[in-house]
């Protein structure tokens, strides 16, 4: 329902001092706006507008009508005598014929505006674009002259003549006029001088020159076709040593009319009342600066409207705002934001209405759309609290973090939608503003098997900043990771978490033996650890497992897991990196794997590494679609890179050894798989020699795990 308010019936406000007018604006005097341009409709009640009149606090007001058409009277209304916030009355007086332009009456004798201003830097810049980046940075308010010409614009304007130096930035000047145009016809505008500069007609480029010492031509545009009437002729420049500037025009046609200049000021915004009337709708808008999101293309500007309307006879007034026919608010007075993304004007319409007695009036104000941006924010999101892997019943706590750049006070909206095991997906829409650039939303907590994707999108305004996606992978495994990003698994962008099976379904993927030319992939995390081994024995090592009895050899290769590692992330991504590396090595006919031990070094709990393991066999076994073979560690003295000093009693990382075996069995149960196992083999070994010395095999010690390997890789009766 549109907001309402109660007007008490008044008397016009200024009293309606022409009384055989049928129409007319009301505005209020500005402080540059020693004259002012107005504009009145050409008709009014079917008959057109023959004269035209001004007053203030009752007392005439000199005029000129400088431009007349079919739709519209321009008004020029000497001001000087009045002060500022004086209110100010056009009238139009029906007749039988439209009045016509003046060639006599008001005139401003300095009919070009300049409104100067230091920016930062002192490089001109290149581009009317460029130019208007420094235009809308924020800086010291403008500087107002006027001038009769624009020869005299050099010589008046004081310390804004000179450009850049050591002391001092760019001056940016805008000099503003309208051009009267008696007749349509052809013209050529040009421009000459040293300083950077674009003129525009009506809105639209026609001449620019980059900033040249000592140019010695002038720059012509292309010929223009100007209609009958007023014309907006803005000249946009930047002073970089001293203001060096031409600014000509001269007809194409031989016929042509000279154009006039008129005024500097803009056109003036008032309340168009009817005489007859009684609900007076009028509009204003005020815009902030337009701003943008690094990699969206839209251009978002803040903009006020607010209702200045008048009803004569009083009642209750509702009011509804809307943009290009779409609704924005009700209420007198409105705060949104437009999105522009292709250049097209807005349209900004208000609908005042009175419901006693059906009442209503509406009005439209045409703002056109901004193209440059006064500031680029970068905004990100992220989902954190789902793991990167886990069982089915492991706790996950997710919530969405926002980081922008932008004001605190920006507004934004967070949808989510939550795919979970069971029922439709759950959508939720929940306002977001930051603070000190961040902010998060805490979603439903849950068990892992209970989800299986959550999806969002940040928006501003109506435009989608940033958005995510997160997949819950159950098994058997889609596919495999491809990307760590922090402590997070990516596959195609999207974070994975990988929930892993935890007890056994009854299959049985059992390896039943490699054969001749098959490829063997060795991922290593603790039998023949580079830069620690003898390298004699991991060369024999390598030799007993690619070669088999009977002849039979195969494609084999061994990698570290640590050189699959990212060690020196400091976002401890690192353990996870080998899970989004497996692409690269794969495919293979089967993959003998001994778990990292390291992770002890670092605090990885017993719980973390048998997810961890569990994760890498449904990746390679379901994902990968690969034989697996697990490698049951042996009890160590002290863990490979826990760092402890080797005693006559293990460690306190190594005591748990056995336990380590354990979870080797436990997931090798639930994907149905064969181990290696070097626990048994290396506790029941009768031999004199150390199998292991500091955390690292011995030449005896490898030497056993190749019989390990070679009765599980190529048994006897395959």
């Amino acid at each position: 329902m549109a907001a309402t308010r109660p007007v008490v019936a008044s008397e016009p406000v200024p009293p309606w001092c022409v009384g055989e007018s049928a129409i007319r604006m009301v505005f209020v005097r500005g402080a540059q706006d020693a004259f002012a341009l107005c504009v009145l409709p050409s008709e009014v009640g079917g008959r057109p507008v023959a004269a035209v009149k001004a007053d203030a606090a009752g007392e005439a007001q000199p005029i000129r009508v400088v431009a007349a058409d079919d739709r519209q009277i321009h008004v020029l209304v000497d001001c000087q005598e009045l002060p500022e916030k004086a209110m100010v009355a056009v009238y139009g007086i029906a007749g039988e014929q439209r009045v016509d332009p003046e060639l006599e009456g008001v005139v401003d004798p300095t009919p070009i505006r300049v409104a100067a201003r230091h920016s930062v830097g002192q490089d001109p810049p290149a581009t009317l674009n460029d130019l208007n980046r420094l235009v809308i940075r924020r800086g010291p308010q403008s500087t107002f002259f006027v001038f009769p010409d624009f020869d005299a614009v050099a010589a008046g304007l004081g310390r804004f003549s000179k450009g850049a130096g050591w002391d001092r930035p760019l001056a940016l000047l805008r000099l503003t006029s309208w051009l009267a145009v008696p007749q349509e016809g052809r013209y050529v505008f040009s421009l000459s001088g040293e300083n950077a500069a674009w003129l525009q007609i009506n809105g639209e480029e026609v001449v620019g020159q980059e900033y040249n010492c000592g140019r010695p031509t002038i720059q012509e545009g292309p010929p223009i076709t100007l209609t009958a009437g007023l014309h907006r002729l803005i000249v946009d420049t930047a002073v970089r040593t001293n203001y060096s500037l031409g600014v000509q025009w001269r007809p194409v046609d031989t016929n042509a009319a000279r154009p006039t200049l008129v005024t500097g000021g803009a056109l003036m915004e008032g309340r168009v009342e009817r005489r007859d009337g009684d609900l007076h709708v009028f509009a204003r808008t005020r815009r902030g600066l337009p701003y943008r999101f690094q990699g969206i293309p839209a251009l978002f500007c803040p903009v006020t409207l607010e209702d200045e309307s008048v009803c004569w006879s009083g009642g209750t007034l509702a009011y509804a705002w809307q943009i290009n026919g779409a609704p924005v608010g009700n209420g007198r007075r409105v705060e949104t934001i437009l999105v522009a993304t292709n250049g097209t004007n807005f349209v900004v319409g208000l609908t005042v209405s009175r419901a006693a007695d059906g009442t209503n009036g509406s009005t439209t104000i045409t703002l056109p759309a901004a193209t440059v941006p006064a500031a680029e924010y970068r905004l990100s999101s992220v989902l954190i609290g789902a793991p990167a892997v886990c069982y089915g019943n492991d706790p996950v706590n997710p919530e969405i973090q926002v980081r922008a750049t932008s004001p605190d006070a920006t507004d934004f909206i967070l949808r989510v939608e939550l795919d979970g095991h069971d029922g439709p997906p759950v959508v939720s829409e929940t306002p977001l503003t930051l603070t000190r650039s961040w902010g998060r939303v805490v979603l439903p907590a849950g068990e892992a098997d209970t989800f299986r994707e959550i999806r969002w999108q940040v928006l501003h305004a109506g435009v989608v900043l940033h958005s995510g996606r997160w997949v819950f992978d159950v098994p058997p495994f889609e596919s495999l990771p491809d990307a760590v990003d922090g402590v997070s698994l990516l596959r195609g962008g999207a974070g994975v978490t990988l929930i892993a099976r935890r007890a056994s379904r009854g299959e049985d993927a059992r390896f039943k033996g490699l054969r001749r030319g098959q490829r063997l992939l060795f991922l290593d995390g603790f039998v023949a650890a580079a830069g620690v081994v003898d390298p004699a024995a991991a060369e024999q090592l390598d030799r007993a497992v690619a070669n088999g009895p009977d002849g039979v050899s195969v494609a084999y290769q061994r990698r570290g897991l640590q050189t699959l590692e990212q060690a020196d992330d400091p976002r401890g991504g690192a353990r996870l990196t080998p899970l989004a590396a497996l692409r690269g090595v794969l495919p293979v006919d089967a993959v003998l794997l001994a778990p990292d031990l390291s992770g002890a070094r670092d605090g990885e709990t017993l719980e973390s590494f048998e997810r961890m393991l569990a994760a890498f066999a449904g990746a390679l076994t379901e994902a990968g679609q690969t034989h697996l073979i697990l490698v049951a560690p042996p009890a160590f003295d002290v863990l490979p890179g826990c760092g402890c000093k080797p005693g006559p009693a293990p460690c306190v990382h190594a005591r748990a050894g056995r336990l380590y075996a354990e979870i080797v069995y436990r997931v090798a149960d639930a994907y149905g798989l064969i181990v290696a196992d070097l626990y048994t083999a290396f506790s029941l070994d009768a031999g004199d020699q150390p199998l292991i010395v500091g955390g690292v095999l011995t030449p005896s010690g490898m030497r056993k795990a190749a019989e390990v390997f070679r009765r599980v890789l190529y048994p006897m009766n395959r």
